[in-house]
C-alpha cells in the first residue's frame, strides 16, 4: 500500500487500530481495510492487475508469518526432500513466536512458490 503520510484512508484505518487484537491479525490487516474500502471507495485506488491475488488455502495472517518469520529449508541435493518453510507459532500465553513443537512445512512452501514467485515478476516489483 502506498499513500501520503496523512491520507484520509490511513487515518480511518488507524482509528480502528485503537481496538487492535494481536490474536486476530488477519481481521485488522485484511477485513478492516476491506470494510473501509467499501464504505469510502473515493478514498482509495486499487490496482488489481499489479499483483495477482494470493489464495494459498491458508489464513492471511499465516502467510504474513511465513514471509516475515519463516525459515526457508532448501530441497535436499539428492532430491529426496522438497523445499519447505519452517514457520514459528504465536504463543498467546508467552506473548512471542517460537519454533518449539513446529516442523518444516513442505505444503506451504509448495503453494507459496506456485503463487507468490509466479506472480512477482520484475514488471510488478520495481
Amino acid at each position: 500500500m502506498l499513500s501520503s503520510p496523512k491520507a484520509p484512508f490511513l487515518q480511518l484505518w488507524m482509528k480502528k487500530y485503537a481496538r487492535f487484537n494481536p490474536d486476530s491479525f488477519e481481521y485488522d490487516s485484511s477485513v478492516v481495510p476491506y470494510q473501509l474500502m467499501t464504505q469510502y471507495p473515493d478514498l482509495i485506488h486499487i490496482e488489481m492487475s499489479r499483483i495477482a491475488p494470493m489464495s494459498f488455502a491458508f489464513h492471511t495472517s499465516r502467510i504474513a508469518e511465513a514471509i516475515a518469520c519463516g525459515i526457508y529449508v532448501p530441497p535436499s541435493p539428492d532430491g529426496s526432500r522438497s523445499g519447505a518453510l519452517w514457520v514459528p507459532e504465536w504463543g498467546s500465553s508467552t506473548g512471542h513466536y517460537s519454533f518449539e513443537n513446529t516442523a518444516p512445512n513442505e505444503y506451504m512452501y509448495s503453494e507459496m512458490t506456485k503463487k507468490l514467485v509466479l506472480h512477482l515478476t520484475m514488471s510488478q516489483v520495481r
